[in-house]
């Protein structure tokens, strides 16, 4: 066998594999996205917009609704909840095959999988420290009100539960491995190029549904109802807090806000807005924080009547915040 074959099946099976790795991404993204979108569409919400661009790391779903505080916590698990589902129902219809590209795929879709529950495990016991991170998984514990270390063994008896399928499964890298060390193409196998023509189709299909989702994503950006309440310079950031915008709520009722980080590059970022007895909730927040466009978007169908503020703290840097609110 000439060194040269040699080569040329490792670069191939060297691109097939960091295209599978491209593939899962997208499709894991779309569906951390869609869920979001699909439970704010079963709450009564609305989609303006579904951006799954992984690359700058402003994945994020536009979404517009007056919404319960169990309604919101569903948004916020839903988000890692349709992946996992997505996933077990995969794993079950292939597992017992051996189609390598298909292997492949289920362990690069179960490390995305298992990796996104971890921060289930994790940041509830930070929420417990008193740091809130602007997170879905500390908002699914803030809108729950289930105890954040219920939440956290929860999960970490999902990510036992991953790792023992991972371990059950360990005998398929090798076949994987084996499989990278052959001589011959691995685009010479018909099976192959069946799973890659199928990989293309769905991928097809996802980014179709996502443009005719996004057909009107110009007037979305701003959802209807939404008014400019505030628009902040990070260059007069100050760590010690600057209150951004402050209203009284006269009585109980529904308030959206809208919080729009742009060109931001900062080492330490917090929006939050307080409320009456020492309540606050994370909006957005980043130590590292870099980004074009990032966004919150909170709403609660009944806030009880206060005093609130949206406040910043951080550092000096470039970049404007800009929040918007609708009654």
């Amino acid at each position: 066998m000439k060194k040269s074959t040699l080569i040329a099946a490792s670069l191939q099976f060297s691109g097939l594999l960091l295209l599978t790795v491209f593939f899962t991404t997208f499709v894991y993204t779309t569906l951390h996205e869609g869920g979001h979108a699909l439970a704010a569409l079963l709450s009564g919400g609305t989609v303006g917009l579904i951006d799954v661009n992984f690359l700058n790391f402003s994945a994020h779903a536009v979404l517009d609704g007056t919404f319960t505080n169990a309604q919101q916590a569903l948004i916020s698990v839903s988000g890692w909840a349709l992946p996992v589902l997505v996933y077990l129902i995969f794993l079950g219809i292939t597992r017992s095959g051996r189609n390598l590209l298909l292997i492949a795929v289920r362990w690069i879709g179960g490390v995305s999988v298992l990796g996104s529950t971890l921060p289930w495990v994790v940041l509830p016991l930070v929420y417990l420290s008193g740091e809130r991170p602007a997170d879905d998984v500390i908002s699914f514990v803030i809108f729950s009100g289930l105890p954040p270390i219920l939440v956290a063994l929860v999960f970490a008896a999902l990510v036992a539960g991953g790792i023992a399928l991972i371990v059950a499964g360990w005998g398929q890298v090798s076949a994987i491995h084996n499989w990278s060390r052959q001589p011959e193409s691995p685009m010479a196998n018909p099976t192959v190029r069946r799973t890659l023509a199928g990989m293309a189709l769905l991928a097809a299909v996802l980014a179709g549904s996502l443009l005719w989702i996004n057909r009107d994503a110009q007037t979305a950006v701003i959802p209807a109802g939404y008014r400019l309440a505030a628009e902040f310079d990070l260059a007069q950031a100050d760590r010690a807090g600057v209150t951004l915008y402050a209203f009284d709520q006269t009585e109980a009722g529904p308030l959206g806000l809208l919080v729009l980080a742009r060109n931001v590059r900062t080492d330490y970022l917090d929006v939050s807005i307080t409320g009456p007895e020492n309540w606050s909730f994370p909006i957005l927040h980043g130590e590292g924080y870099s980004t074009v466009e990032d966004r919150s978007n909170p709403a609660w169908g009944e806030l009880p009547a206060g005093r609130y503020a949206v406040v910043l703290t951080g550092s000096p840097a470039r970049g404007k915040i800009l929040v918007y609110v609708k009654p």
